[in-house]
This record gives structure tokens, sequence and C-alpha cells, in this order.
């Protein structure tokens, strides 16, 4: 049985200090379920590392053989205001074709006064259909 997990807000958020070595906003896919209709909004990040992840991948509390999906998640009127520059700003790591992220939209997201743009998200080979507005 693939688990799912989907239809999920994250909204009108205040992160304040995040100097944690994980990733301030992040979907964390160990498993073989799908991960879908996640909405990061209306998010303000004060001292963050590293901003937002999506990972598809096995790792320590890896349960399944096969691993899992990532699908249609926005990230949209996002600011980080952080007094040093980020380690890390996007990533997104799907696993393989099969395991893929496919439908990421960021939308109005501001790091340190600066609009992302698409050259401003580093991903690898599997992953499908992001677009990024001004």
């Amino acid at each position: 049985l693939t688990q799912k997990v989907e239809d999920v807000l994250f909204t009108d958020c205040d992160i304040i200090g995040d100097h944690g070595r994980e990733w301030s906003l992040r979907i964390y896919q160990t498993d073989s379920g799908w991960i879908k209709n996640v909405r990061f909004e209306n998010i303000r990040i004060e001292e963050s590392v590293k901003f937002a992840s999506l990972w598809i991948n096995s790792a320590y509390w890896t349960t399944d053989a096969e691993r899992g999906h990532i699908e249609n998640v926005v990230f949209k009127d996002i600011t980080v205001n952080s007094p040093t520059p980020l380690e890390k700003g996007f990533e997104f790591l799907g696993y393989d074709t099969e395991h893929a992220i496919h439908q990421v939209q960021i939308q109005d997201v501001t790091i340190n006064g600066q609009k992302v743009t698409a050259q401003d998200v580093v991903m690898n080979d599997y992953v499908y259909d992001v677009t990024v507005l001004p």
C-alpha cells in the first residue's frame, strides 16, 4: 500500500533565527509514498542558512525498498531577510526518472532583497516542470 500525503498548506508563518543544519522549508521523501499538492505561502524567514529543498532518496529513516514521488509544490509570497548570505537557496533533487519531482512553482520569492529567478534554483535531471514567476 502506497502512502499519500496531499493537500498540505503552510501559511502566514514567521521563521526566526534558523541556524540549524537542515533546511528552513523542506520536503524530505525517503520512502515510497506520494507527496503532492503542498503549498508554502506568505512566509517570512530571518537568519536562514539553507532555504528550501525538495529531496527524494534513502536515508537513515528509510523503511521501503522503493523511493517515492513529489508533485505539485508551490512556494509563494516568501521573503528571506538573512544578515548573512545563504549557504544554499533552492535545491531540488529527484531520485531517478521513475521517482522524480514534478510541477514546482516559485512565485514572488525574495531572498535578501533580490527576486528569485530560474538561475537561482539548483536541480538535478530528475526534476520536471519548474516555473519561476516574479
